[in-house]
């Protein structure tokens, strides 16, 4: 199966699968990653996603000061871009930058992983309908509940959601995940987080949950800038995964 969606996405790199006209070569904003080795050998990411109006290198400043371990600074990564990877279909690619093996959840038993965003965050965090949108997937289960996640039932994936106040110069959400050797998710390990200082329309909050429920199922940043939630500017408000996001679930992340 990990083989699979090398050779699948390969298939799109030859130019099988085209990438739309109305795709962008790359993003203004990428988001700012923090890289942690930690004692048992595991490395934890977590993606801050910059809030609206606020560069790459604003948020990275803002997270020095926060004193957040293991920052990658933006201009380490000028000219890296959104495209770097080959684990991608068509304007989408898999979590970090189209890495292969394409990061996912394991079926644990059952006919399609199911993922539970296991909610805690406030009013304006509309968590349920950005749960639903990914659940239309038919490769992956995704739910959500306040307050509650079935961890005692057998293969449910508990997603952790939360909201602070993290200032107007910092992000308008962050996922961290950590993977095993196989690059499936460690249980226990994804976490998601949204700002509650942030000050902004509806689509603009239902961008930030889609967006950060998209990678913490698995989902990279997509250059496509009219239809994806997954494309990296929150000022857009995309609210809605694209056609290329359900079909790398469908043939990448998810295959068999």
């Amino acid at each position: 199966m990990r083989t699979r969606s090398i050779l699948i996405t390969a298939t799109v790199l030859l130019g099988l699968l085209p990438v739309p006209a109305h795709a962008a070569e790359g993003a203004d904003t990428h988001g700012v990653m923090s890289v942690r080795h930690l004692p048992n050998g595991e490395t934890e990411y977590v993606l801050y996603s910059p809030a609206p109006g606020v560069s790459e290198q604003e948020l990275f400043e803002h997270l020095q000061k926060k004193g957040v371990p293991g920052l990658v600074s933006p201009r380490q990564s000028e000219g890296v871009g959104v495209m770097a990877g080959n684990c991608r279909y068509g304007t989408a690619y898999a979590l970090e930058e189209g890495t292969c093996p394409a990061a996912a959840w394991l079926k644990s038993g059952r006919t399609r992983p199911l993922v539970h965003f296991n909610d805690h965050s406030s009013w304006r965090w509309r968590v349920a309908t950005g749960a639903a949108k990914w659940h239309r997937s038919p490769k992956i289960d995704v739910q959500s509940a306040w307050n509650s996640c079935p961890w005692q039932t057998t293969g449910i994936h508990c997603v952790d959601v939360q909201s602070y106040d993290f200032g107007n110069t910092s992000s308008g959400g962050f996922t961290g995940w950590r993977l095993d050797g196989l690059r499936y998710f460690i249980e226990g390990s994804v976490y998601v987080r949204f700002n509650d200082r942030i000050s902004a329309g509806t689509n603009v909050y239902d961008m930030i949950v889609c967006h950060e429920f998209g990678h913490a199922i698995g989902m990279g940043h997509s250059t496509d800038f009219y239809r994806s939630c997954m494309f990296p500017d929150y000022k857009l408000g995309l609210t809605e995964p694209s056609a290329d996001d359900y079909n790398l679930l469908y043939y990448v992340s998810y295959p068999g």
